[in-house]
């Protein structure tokens, strides 16, 4: 497709992407996307295939829905999305087989916040990271509800989610088939983590690890991804 280079924005101006398909960008940063310092809505854009994150997000806020992620890869942190003090909103977006060599195969939020609804986020990973299949946040605040997460893996803990500082409340959600050594599905170290509503896939002690607390309504299907 045609490349559409950098179009310059004033802080107070608000920008909207609809209906796009951004793929095989390459370079360091933001390589589908880069949003810094302003306010986006970005609708049914679909980031696949771009080397260096789908998106970078700095010091913004912009909402996604009915987006997606796939087949991104990063170098660094965050193969879907890498957010840096910033608070991206996602509804009805979904991300599939991003991979990050560090963490946060599908999402990386270092400092700001993350609030997803009614996502999917499938067969992500971390290569030599070792934590976060899916998202990890390091001292962010990540609040997701009605959101799916199956089949995502990293190598040592939280298979879909690991949480370093920071916080998170996880309502409404199902882990099915994520995997890591520790904690197959969340990892919370020093955050301020909690889970009500959810349907996790394995004992809690295999599935949920570090600090936590588990409200109302988490069902634990015992049967549906058995340990060798």
């Amino acid at each position: 497709g045609q490349a559409l280079g950098e179009v310059p924005l004033r802080p107070d101006q608000r920008t909207e992407l609809a209906g796009l398909s951004i793929m095989g960008g390459s370079g360091d940063d933001g390589c589908g996307l880069l949003i810094e310092g302003v306010d986006a809505d970005i609708h049914a854009v679909r980031l696949a295939r771009n080397a260096g994150s789908g998106a970078v997000v700095r010091s913004a806020a912009p909402s996604f829905s009915g987006c997606r992620f796939e087949d991104n890869a990063s170098a660094e942190s965050g193969g879907g999305i890498r957010n840096i003090g910033g608070g991206p909103v996602l509804v009805d977006c979904v991300f599939e087989r991003n991979v990050a060599a560090t963490f946060g195969g599908a999402i990386y939020s270092r400092g700001g916040s993350v609030n997803m609804l009614d996502c999917t986020l499938e067969s992500n990973s971390t290569r030599s990271g070792a934590w976060g299949g899916a998202i990890f946040g390091e001292e962010a605040s990540v609040d997701l509800f009605g959101t799916s997460f199956s089949h995502n893996r990293s190598l040592e803990a939280g298979g879909a989610l690991y949480l370093l500082g920071g916080g998170a409340e996880v309502e409404r959600c199902s882990f099915t088939g994520d995997y890591a050594e520790e904690a197959r599905a969340i990892f919370s170290r020093g955050a301020g983590l909690y889970i009500s509503q959810s349907t996790l896939c394995g004992e809690m002690h295999a599935v949920v690890g570090g600090d936590f607390v588990a409200g109302a309504g988490n069902s634990f299907d015992t049967g549906c991804f058995p340990d060798c």
